[in-house]
């Protein structure tokens, strides 16, 4: 099941990179929005789980959209310091701008344990379920057009 899944992501690379560029815009919007715009009751119970799942999305879909671009195994450290830096990146936004949001170290914590939980899937996938993605990701499946010998 996993493998199939990685396998239909890898043929459907427009649609998942279009889904990265929504979800990197959605989460701006959701955490750089004024804060007096959500109700923060609602939302302070889940705070951390959603920066934990949102962030588990963001990397995963960093390190998955790099296999099937690259068509190599995902630089794991790289993409958790690009995670990093854009979960500080935002926090330090909330800071600076004046919505009435601030930075907090626990949503840092929060937002890097989501990214340390995507990189374990992304190491699992590229060791378990490359031979899902050998045969598409090859270099060799792609088909050679000779247009001088037509």
């Amino acid at each position: 099941m996993i493998g199939k899944s990685v396998l239909f992501i890898a043929k459907h690379k427009t649609a998942f990179y279009s889904l990265f560029i929504i979800l990197t815009i959605a989460t701006l919007l959701l955490t750089l929005t004024p804060s007096d715009a959500i109700d923060q009751e609602t939302i302070h119970h889940y705070d951390k789980v959603g920066h934990i799942g949102l962030f588990f999305v963001w990397t995963f879909m960093l390190g998955f959209s790099f296999i099937i671009q690259k068509k190599r195994r995902a630089p794991l450290l790289a993409i958790f310091i690009a995670a990093t830096l854009f979960g500080i990146s935002i926090e330090i936004s909330q800071e600076l701008m004046s919505n009435g949001r601030f930075a907090s170290l626990l949503d840092i914590a929060a937002n890097m344990g989501g990214s340390v939980m995507a990189i374990a899937a992304l190491r699992g996938i590229q060791t378990h379920y490359q031979s899902y993605l050998e045969p598409y990701l090859s270099k060799n499946n792609i088909k050679q057009r000779n247009t001088l010998d037509s």
